[in-house]
């Protein structure tokens, strides 16, 4: 721990006797003894051997009255709270006690590192709407987060419900950035269905981090809470909300709004926070505010929609309401390309009104242009392209997308059979791993099978259907564009489109067996515990880092 964190306040008395030489040089030697076999800081070490010699220089001469120490000379930002060191005629009883409490410190650290802290969950201002967009939506929010709840006594929510690919994800990160500009951004936190790391615990993990960033007291409290019971760190989401927020909430200032924001509680599968947001979020203090994204599943309105603390968005992401947002989206976008002087603004036109308010659909139209042989051409045949349309609200925008997926997955080179293979190893893995592999990662976990150079093609070719692919960064984690291009391969894609996860989750369990079995020895702090040391020369335990463990391990 650095030295900075304990707090030194120091305080020398002029010792009343002095001892004879013989028992202070043997004072003096006990105290390097231990001091070299000591467990303490090294800065504490260090400030204790100049409080022993200042106190042996005072017995020496007799003639001082104040004794002026210089410590950590040179350092700078540092923070001494409370904590004083009283060194009286030798006594180290006070040096032992600033070392419990310097333990107690780091307890509490150490309890508060142990909670999950999630990477790459909250809000990003790369993923914000254009300027100038969904002004109806952000406006609609933010009175809602200001407006005065008279005589409520518990926290509500305030539900966003819209199809899949409307903008909801853009939105939530809209309004996370205005609210954390303003200071009453508490956490936000963006479900994802392809990432491990998304689970309710690492949401109220966020809750808690957050928490504790108020003030002093309030970390101080969580910290005590943890300390107490540190099975409280692990603990299921509804034991920590009621033995870690609760408890914390008498202390929050009551002059500010706590906002929390929630992306993609449709991709939460645990049974877990549905019955929180029902049951649990009233209990928090009317101070706080929580916005939830979803789409519009039967299961979620249901359990949500007619709750009393519950508020539905009365503006509509789909649709005629959004063209104007959607039609300067588009411009933007195509201002970029070189062939933007030869599309006519008719079929710009009808390119918006074909989006229907779909940002996802408009969003991989204009990926998949980039790449087309003949942007303007092939623009023109997707919006003018007929397709049915006899069914309602989300269903329209999935076959939306669904049709354009199929569009953009027929152009591939379906009669190479070499290509189909490569295809389902490589396109199988990205629907079936839970954490994204690099093209690097991905052809070492199949040994040989598919190569760096196979992923790298298969994943130019699909280019429309990824997230911000780049074949110049080989390291970098392939991901799909959306959770609905995972749906659509693994539920509802024609053969040979068609990719099942239970094949390809079967293959790839065998290609990490083989993996572990062949290249795990060659990890750090392997084999460490099987090793027979002496007692006296025990080896420190080997540092793990995340890059040292290979990849695809």
């Amino acid at each position: 721990m650095p030295a900075a964190e304990y707090g030194l306040d120091l305080a020398f008395v002029k010792p009343a006797r002095t001892r004879p030489a013989s028992i202070r040089n043997w004072v003096g030697n006990l105290s390097t003894a231990f001091l070299a076999t000591s467990p303490l800081p090294p800065p504490f070490v260090a400030l204790v051997k100049r409080a022993w010699n200042a106190w042996k220089s005072g017995q020496e001469t007799q003639q001082l009255d104040t004794i002026t120490i210089e410590v950590l000379p040179g350092a700078r930002n540092l923070k001494w709270n409370d904590v004083q060191i009283h060194v009286v005629a030798g006594d180290s009883t006070n040096v032992t006690n600033v070392h419990q409490q310097c333990c107690a410190d780091v307890e509490k650290y150490e309890a508060l590192r142990r909670l999950p802290d999630p990477n790459g969950f909250s809000w990003d201002r790369y993923k914000t709407c254009i300027p100038e967009t969904r002004t109806l939506q952000l406006k609609e929010m933010y009175t809602w987060i200001h407006g005065r709840r008279e005589g409520r006594t518990g926290a509500e929510i305030f539900l966003v419900a819209a199809p899949a690919g409307s903008g909801k994800t853009a939105l939530a990160h809209t309004i996370s950035q205005q609210v954390h500009k303003d200071g009453h951004l508490l956490a936000s936190f963006f479900f994802d269905q392809m990432k491990e790391q998304s689970t309710v615990s690492n949401l109220l993990a966020s809750i808690i981090r957050g928490l504790c960033d108020v003030n002093g007291r309030v970390r101080h409290r969580v910290c005590q809470l943890l300390v107490k019971d540190t099975s409280l760190a692990s603990a299921v989401p509804v034991r920590q909300f009621d033995e870690l927020i609760l408890p914390v909430c008498s202390l929050l200032p009551s002059d500010r709004y706590y906002v929390l924001i929630i992306d993609g509680l449709d991709e939460d599968h645990s049974a877990v926070l549905l019955p929180l947001l029902q049951d649990e979020i009233p209990r928090l203090p009317p101070t706080f505010r929580i916005i939830v994204t979803t789409r519009p599943e039967q299961q979620i309105m249901v359990s949500l929609a007619n709750m009393r603390h519950i508020q539905c968005s009365e503006q509509s992401l789909t649709g005629e309401p959004t063209q104007e947002d959607l039609a300067r989206y588009i411009q933007a976008h195509l201002r970029k390309s070189e062939r933007y002087n030869e599309i006519s603004s008719k079929l710009i036109a009808d390119f918006v009104v074909k989006s229907d308010g779909l940002f996802l659909w408009a969003a991989t139209v204009l990926n998949h242009l980039e790449f087309s042989f003949c942007p303007v051409s092939e623009l023109r045949s997707i919006v003018y392209n007929r397709q049915p349309e006899n069914c309602d609200g989300d269903d329209i925008a999935t076959r939306r997308l669904d049709a354009l997926y199929q569009r953009i997955l027929s152009k591939l080179y379906w009669n190479d059979a070499m290509f189909v293979v490569k295809y389902r190893s490589v396109v199988g893995a990205l629907v079936s791993l839970r954490e994204p592999l690099s093209p690097t990662g991905l052809a070492k976990l199949y040994q040989g099978e598919v190569t760096e150079d196979d992923v790298i093609k298969v994943c130019m070719l699909l280019r429309p259907l990824l997230r911000d692919f780049s074949p110049k960064n080989p390291r970098q984690p392939i991901r799909l564009l959306h959770l609905s291009v995972q749906q659509y391969l693994t539920r509802r894609a024609p053969p040979p489109y068609r990719l099942y996860r239970n094949e390809h989750n079967r293959n790839l369990l065998r290609c990490t067996l083989l993996a572990i079995e062949s290249e795990l020895e060659s990890t750090d702090a392997v084999g460490y515990t099987a090793g027979s040391w002496d007692l006296f020369h025990i080896p420190k335990i080997p540092v793990v880092t995340k890059g040292s463990i290979l990849e695809h391990l």
